[in-house]
């Protein structure tokens, strides 16, 4: 098992070094921006996102596991079904009980970055 300080990561890092995680989205493949995995286990996951204007993190589901989204930087949409979103911008957190669809939209002019966390794991992934 890992040592907790093993596990520790700087956001600051990960932003920093986004460039090398680069994923820009085409209509075809919507999952837009940048995903940086901070943490992946069979406990957690907690990972920062970039989406580019335009794009989104399709609508999906985690059987049996929460989500919660912390707004880092930039304005969008926070998806919380098939026909309903709402108005998020930096400083935002956005919940989503397990099972329930969620997602992010960036109708912004600008990135949209968040961090997400979600547990307990191990975690599916469902497109609604």
């Amino acid at each position: 098992m890992a040592k907790v300080q093993d596990r520790v990561s700087s956001i600051q890092d990960h932003i920093a070094n986004r460039a090398a995680f680069q994923e820009r989205g085409t209509a075809d493949n919507p999952l837009a921006g940048y995903k940086s995995n901070i943490i992946w286990d069979d406990k957690l996951v907690a990972l920062i996102a970039e989406i580019q204007p335009g794009m989104q993190k399709w609508g999906h589901v985690h059987r049996g596991a929460d989500s919660m989204v912390f707004i880092l930087e930039g304005e969008g949409e926070y998806i919380l079904d098939e026909n309903n979103t709402r108005p998020v911008k930096a400083g935002d957190v956005c919940f989503a009980p397990a099972d329930q669809i969620h997602g992010v939209h960036n109708s912004g002019t600008a990135v949209i970055r968040y961090l997400c966390v979600e547990a307990p794991g191990p975690l599916q992934v469902e497109k609604a």
